[in-house]
């Protein structure tokens, strides 16, 4: 039976011969190996078993057409099932809560909470071409957004996010189309090595969440490739109740401070 491990592990073969401009994502394998055994493998969860049964039942059919544009995440065609829709319906209902969406398996509506295809429609106008980038999403979930990413040319979409359900969800839908330059590992942000190696870092979602956002945007400039000067200070301030902090919403402050340089999926304005 295919498990979720052995379906991580095959990042890094699927991996080994990528290159970004700045550089191999191979070399930096063996930490990335590392911190997979000792925060993920090493971590049981209660429900792995069921998941993996479940998973394993899944069918084993080819979709005949896919679709990552803009209404959506849409694989196969009910006509390409050899048992009724429902029973896939029923399958994916043990993968609930589905969040980030919508996706749509063999005719399958799968009811997500979020309309995350809205998000990327107000961001798309935001980023600059991902036309053959090597692309990182941090706090992916269940990696909707990743698919969106390859269908807007990226040559490689790595995802992270810690919670195993969500790695199962991108797991269905990855399991239909295999070839595709999308992964998730199941890691926090500062579990990765400081790859400078991505041409484009999103983290969506993910700032608010954080103890102290100072250390989350400090290590979002190790992953980038460029090198710039900026420093926190330029654009982050603290609220009137300590220890939250508040952003200068301001474009230009992420210019003057060199960000937009070494954030390049921002346009200069």
């Amino acid at each position: 039976m295919t498990t979720i491990n052995t379906l991580t592990e095959h990042f890094f073969t699927a991996t080994l011969r990528h290159q970004s401009q700045f550089g191999s994502l191979a070399n930096h394998h063996s930490a990335l190996a590392k911190a997979l055994k000792t925060e993920f493998a090493a971590r049981k969860h209660g429900r792995q078993a069921e998941w993996d049964a479940a998973f394993a039942e899944l069918p084993a059919v080819l979709p005949s057409t896919y679709d990552l544009g803009p209404e959506g995440v849409s694989i196969g065609l009910e006509s390409d099932l050899q048992t009724p829709a429902a029973a896939l319906e029923e399958q994916l209902q043990q993968f609930t809560p589905w969040r980030k969406g919508p996706w749509r398996l063999f005719g399958v509506d799968i009811d997500t909470e979020w309309r995350s295809d809205w998000k990327w429609q107000r961001l798309r106008p935001h980023i600059s071409s991902l036309k053959d980038r090597t692309v990182l999403d941090i706090g992916c979930g269940n990696g909707y957004h990743l698919f969106k990413m390859v269908d807007e040319g990226a040559a490689l979409a790595v995802g992270i996010d810690p919670t195993r359900l969500f790695l199962y969800q991108f797991h269905v839908c990855k399991k239909y189309l295999p070839n595709l330059p999308v992964h998730l590992l199941p890691l926090r942000s500062e579990h990765l090595p400081a790859f400078n190696l991505f041409d484009t870092v999103f983290s969506l979602g993910v700032l608010y969440h954080r103890r102290s956002p100072i250390d989350h945007l400090t290590e979002l400039g190790g992953f980038y490739g460029l090198a710039a000067s900026w420093h926190w200070r330029h654009w982050l301030y603290p609220a009137t109740k300590p220890p939250c902090w508040c952003l200068k919403t301001a474009m230009r402050r992420w210019q003057m401070c060199g960000f937009c340089r070494r954030c390049p999926c921002l346009k200069p304005g």
